[in-house]
């Protein structure tokens, strides 16, 4: 079976989307359709969430509106927009939204080093509603080696990434007018 060049290119999208989740090629050639494939991949990569967020369950990087999925989606690429997010795949049928990576606490970047945030999305039919599975990789400049400008996914603890996705929710739950 020969994969499309797209196919391709969004698979080396969603390897990218952590640097250490390993994606078996294996999946891809097991399964035949185009579109259960992405959703297969980017929820299984969500699912299994970054060093920042794997140690939460699902039900604290989710969150389910009883709203029209165009809507829900519309507003979560529109929030995230407003929030200083490049989108760079949003895919409406598929229910995916990638961001580039976005500075964060420049403020302090002196002492800290440089930190910049990415977030993924998942926007999917649920039973009651539209469902948006989350997921953060938040990143800070490696100061210790001799390469400027290489990141390191950062860890935080549970507390602090529940942090990140409430604050998220908040926002899209505002924009929603939920």
């Amino acid at each position: 079976m020969k994969l499309s060049h797209r196919i391709i290119v969004r698979i080396h999208q969603l390897r990218t989307f952590c640097d250490h989740q390993a994606v078996h090629s294996d999946l891809f050639i097991a399964l035949t359709h185009q579109k259960t494939m992405k959703r297969l991949l980017c929820f299984s990569l969500l699912l299994a969430g970054c060093v920042t967020t794997q140690s939460l369950p699902v039900e604290d990087r989710s969150r389910t509106y009883d709203l029209d999925y165009d809507l829900v989606f519309d507003s979560a690429v529109q929030m995230l927009a407003e929030r200083g997010f490049a989108i760079i795949d949003a895919e409406k049928d598929e229910g995916i939204i990638n961001t580039d990576y976005r500075a964060e606490g420049e403020f302090l970047s002196f002492l800290t080093g440089s930190t910049r945030l990415k977030v993924s999305a998942l926007v999917s039919d649920a039973p009651g509603g539209t469902r948006v599975l989350l997921n953060f990789d938040l990143q800070d400049v490696d100061v210790s080696g001799d390469v400027s400008g290489v990141y390191n996914s950062r860890s935080l603890t549970p507390r602090a990434a529940r942090g990140y996705y409430r604050d998220f929710f908040e926002a899209l739950d505002a924009y929603l007018e939920y």
